[in-house]
């Protein structure tokens, strides 16, 4: 099984689940797919890019493909 952290936005803003990665249009931003999140080995880089870019309405998750 496949593991790693994304970063998610709370419930609070969308009724599905929404992931920092490629969206519908082909570049960076929120999409429904899982797998096209951007995954990231540790939870400190996940939540660096949070920090950076202002996210307050997102958390970092850990998340499993298997």
């Amino acid at each position: 099984m496949e593991s790693g952290w994304l970063i998610e936005l709370k419930a609070s803003v969308q009724s599905t689940p929404a992931y920092y990665g490629e969206n519908e249009e082909g570049v960076l931003g929120w999409t429904s797919d899982n797998m096209k999140a951007i995954r990231f080995a540790r939870k400190e880089d996940a939540q660096l890019i949070i920090d950076c870019e202002g996210y307050t309405e997102a958390f970092a998750c850990e998340h499993g493909w298997g």
